[in-house]
């Protein structure tokens, strides 16, 4: 991961999100990227480590989205085009992809500590990877109000991909801002960095009652000098 990956080969990532390594192949595919390369992402849901060798229904539709994503690239085509991000007139307001949309427009980018009782469970699971679990809707807003008032000014998240499966949706989006204050233990650099992240939701009953993340973190301190990559 701390190499130099540019020239690389298309590659494509394959991990399960209850998968202790799953943050590892997330930011993996992220740095690949971020190098100039092709790389897809498949986060699983309820897929565990190594699922894909199990004779599990799961198993099977990984292992065969692999060998056509491998049958393509030596066909010379392109695995899967990204698919074309909706907009809020496309969806209707109970589509998973309107619920998840609208925390990440009017939450995560307007700030509207209202709207997150509107598209939340009471319940809810929100898992951070490197940055922490989050358990209820209190804790969901306190996080949220904090992060707000936090290291990054002018922080804005810009959805690049959406893809939804039943009662699943997938988000990759670019997220960015300038650390005005400490982070990680770092002091404020005033430098704008801009990252990579990888979020799936899961919404149940008009809610979200589920969320795993991955942001590229270290890309994130490389880019602010509190971390060199090329050393």
């Amino acid at each position: 991961m701390l190499n130099d990956l540019s020239g690389l080969p298309p590659a494509l990532f394959t991990v399960g999100a209850l998968d202790p390594l799953r943050d590892e192949s997330i930011l993996m595919a992220q740095r690949w990227q971020l190098a100039g390369s092709h790389a897809d992402l498949d986060v699983w849901p309820e897929g565990d480590h190594a699922f894909i060798n199990m004779a599990t229904p799961l198993g099977g539709l990984a292992l065969a989205r692999t060998t056509n994503w491998i049958t393509a690239i030596l066909d010379q085509a392109l695995p899967m085009p990204p698919a074309e991000v909706p907009g809020p007139s496309e969806v209707s307001a109970a589509n998973p992809v309107a619920i998840v949309r609208r925390f990440l427009d009017e939450v995560v980018n307007g700030g509207s500590q209202q709207a997150i009782d509107q598209l939340w469970a009471e319940d809810l699971a929100w898992h951070g990877g490197s940055l922490g679990d989050i358990h209820g809707l209190a804790a969901l807003k306190a996080h949220i109000a904090a992060s707000a008032s936090g290291a990054f000014t002018g922080m804005h998240l810009t959805v690049q991909d959406i893809v939804a499966a039943g009662n699943k949706v997938a988000v990759r989006f670019t997220n960015g801002g300038t650390q005005t204050g400490p982070f990680l233990g770092a002091p404020p650099t005033g430098k704008r960095a801009e990252w990579l992240g990888i979020g799936i939701y899961t919404v149940t009953d008009g809610k979200i009652s589920e969320g795993w993340f991955g942001e590229d973190i270290l890309g994130m301190l490389n880019q602010l000098g509190i971390v060199n990559l090329s050393s």
